[in-house]
């Protein structure tokens, strides 16, 4: 199957699309969304990640989820310690939907290949790169298998949902939380 590459300047096409937006919305009645906003305002727009994964901060990977149903994963070095390649596979039971690089540069990317398999590759410095993502609705789990400049990251180098705990191993696997619907 083919897969679908997601690349910045395909990145660099919303974000010129999302600067003028401003612009539309003099002519329009409608209110830009609160991540247009954030981005406007030059804010990093967390989708519902807690506070405390900042640019800079110890080297890892971070993994949420909000109530709209977007998941988010992030990566970040300290500025002393130079550029890191962070890289990953992610697989579902369903379909990845929606993916979006956040703060993406020339070399970061992703792609997603139709079949429930999603692949990125961050070149991160002192800043945040990632991806925000959904899942369809009949994907039950998420398997996470993240590399660090090609070995496998530690697990205390991986901080999920709001309170930043550590799996047990990589890889590891989350439930999506979707509810079957009565029949």
């Amino acid at each position: 199957m083919k897969a679908t590459i997601i690349k910045s300047s395909l990145a660099a096409l919303t974000l010129a699309g999302m600067l003028t937006a401003p612009a539309l919305a003099q002519t329009s009645s409608a209110s830009p969304s609160p991540s247009a906003a954030a981005s406007a305002a030059g804010k990093h727009d967390r989708r519902g990640c807690p506070e405390g994964f900042d640019a800079g901060d110890q080297a890892g990977v971070r993994i949420c989820h909000n109530k709209a149903g977007t998941w988010r994963l992030e990566t970040t070095d300290p500025a002393k310690t130079g550029a890191h390649t962070y890289t990953g596979t992610l697989t579902t039971d369903g379909k990845f939907v929606d993916v979006q690089l956040v703060r993406p540069e020339n070399d970061d990317s992703a792609s997603i290949d139709g079949e429930g398999k999603l692949n990125f590759s961050f070149k991160t410095f002192s800043g945040i790169d990632g991806i925000d993502f959904h899942v369809a609705d009949q994907s039950t789990e998420i398997t996470f298998n993240l590399m660090l400049d090609g070995q496998q990251l530690p697990p205390e180098h991986i901080f999920i949902g709001k309170h930043g705990r550590h799996p047990k191993k990589d890889p590891f696997e989350m439930k999506t939380h979707h509810h079957k619907k009565a029949a």
